[in-house]
C-alpha cells in the first residue's frame, strides 16, 4: 500500500485499486453503484416505490455533487477506481 499526495488530495494505492476523494466527474458513477447497491439490498425486502423514492432523495445528480463540492464538516465522498472505472463509494 502507498500513499499519493498531489497537493489537495491524499489517495490511498493498493495494487491496482486506488481510493481517492470523489471529483465532480464522479458523480455518474457514484450514482450508479450507491443505486445498484440500493436495488440489490432492498429488492423483496421493501416496496419497489420506497426504494425508487429513497434511491431518487439520497443520491440525485445535484445533491452528489453539491456533497462533493462542499462537504464541511465531514470527509466527504471517497471512491475507488481501478483507473478505468470506478468499483466503489462511500460517504
Amino acid at each position: 500500500m502507498t500513499y499519493q499526495d498531489d497537493g489537495t488530495d491524499l489517495a490511498i494505492v493498493t495494487g491496482m485499486i486506488t481510493v481517492r476523494p470523489a471529483r465532480a466527474g464522479d458523480v455518474d458513477g457514484i450514482r450508479r453503484i450507491c443505486i445498484e447497491g440500493w436495488r440489490d439490498a432492498y429488492e423483496g425486502l421493501v416496496p419497489e416505490s420506497y426504494i425508487e423514492r429513497s434511491v431518487a432523495a439520497f443520491y440525485g445528480h445535484e445533491r452528489i455533487l453539491r456533497e462533493i463540492e462542499d462537504h464541511d464538516g465531514w470527509t466527504g465522498w471517497v471512491v475507488a477506481e481501478d483507473g478505468e472505472r470506478l468499483l466503489g463509494a462511500g460517504a
